[in-house]
């Protein structure tokens, strides 16, 4: 009888514990995360900086950011190669609960490129949307 209480309480337990990770878990703030993963310092080329995501054992963020021509261009090129967005939208999926963009997140992307990329917090997966007439720039990086 003691064995089936503890499994009943720990999967009651577990339940609570997934139901409170509805959301993202990072304290990092989105001008960290870019530090981390893409640049350091964010340069004065890059505005309306918003992220969202998780950065425990591993990471997995999502951030929007609006850059001049010159520092899109320069970004394309620091170990990404241009690949058809179609083939990397899904990475620009938001789990639920984490759109915490204004205005929302939707990306509108002509221009993508994806890359294995050693950064500070180890080597990961990044993919860049680039949208040539808002300027906005979509960025996801995940690693383990």
């Amino acid at each position: 009888m003691k064995l089936i209480v503890r499994h009943i309480l720990g999967a009651s337990a577990l339940f609570v514990l997934v139901g409170c990770m509805s959301g993202p878990s990072s304290g990092n703030t989105p001008q960290e995360m870019f530090e981390y993963l893409i640049e350091r310092p964010v340069p004065s080329a890059v505005t309306d900086l918003q992220g969202v995501g998780d950065t425990w054992q591993g990471y997995q963020i999502w951030l929007r950011f609006r850059a001049t021509e010159e520092y899109a261009a320069i970004l394309g090129t620091k170990g990404y190669r241009e690949v058809p967005c179609n083939d990397v939208e899904s990475n620009f999926i938001l789990p639920e609960n984490y759109d915490r963009f204004s205005p929302m997140w939707e990306p509108v992307m002509d221009t993508c490129f994806e890359g294995e990329i050693l950064n500070t917090w180890g080597n990961g997966y990044h993919v860049f949307g680039f949208n040539v007439v808002t300027r906005d720039i979509h960025f996801y990086g995940t690693a383990p």
